[in-house]
């Protein structure tokens, strides 16, 4: 900011009221040094209006340049979440499939290896047994 040295004394003068008393006697105030001082002063607030104005204005783009950032990251952000969401029901459900296929293929399994142990026997310990149920056909998965 620039602000131009004022002499202390001619402010003294200056701001002091007309009628003021600063001790026993009043003097009179020259005229032409009190318009100059005056003007100074005026030429320097006016100046420091000017900067702050503009400091003012600077500061009020910064705000509406971060205001704008930061909705662009609050866009980000809640798709990004969204997407989150997304994956997640994803891996649920890919997750039960594969439970499901597991639970399937164990089944399976158990089915076969019993009639496996049915079939090891000997022939005439066959005889009077039925043999075990077939395995029921697992119907494929479809791709998602």
């Amino acid at each position: 900011m620039a602000v131009r040295a004022v002499d202390p004394e001619a402010f003294a003068r200056v701001s002091e009221p007309a009628g003021s008393v600063r001790g026993a006697a009043v003097t009179p105030l020259p005229i032409e040094g009190d318009i100059e001082v005056l003007g100074q002063l005026v030429l320097d607030r006016v100046a420091e209006i000017v900067e702050l104005r503009e400091l003012l204005d600077r500061s009020e783009r910064n705000v509406a340049e971060l205001t704008h950032e930061v909705e662009q990251w609050r866009g980000k952000a809640l798709s990004e979440a969204a997407m989150r969401k997304v994956e997640a029901e994803t891996a649920l459900r890919h997750e039960r499939e594969l439970v499901t296929v597991i639970h399937a293929k164990m089944t399976e399994i158990d089915t076969l290896s019993t009639e496996l142990d049915w079939r090891r026997l000997s022939w005439w310990r066959r005889l009077g047994r039925t043999p075990p149920p077939s395995p029921p056909a697992v119907a494929p998965l479809r791709s998602v």
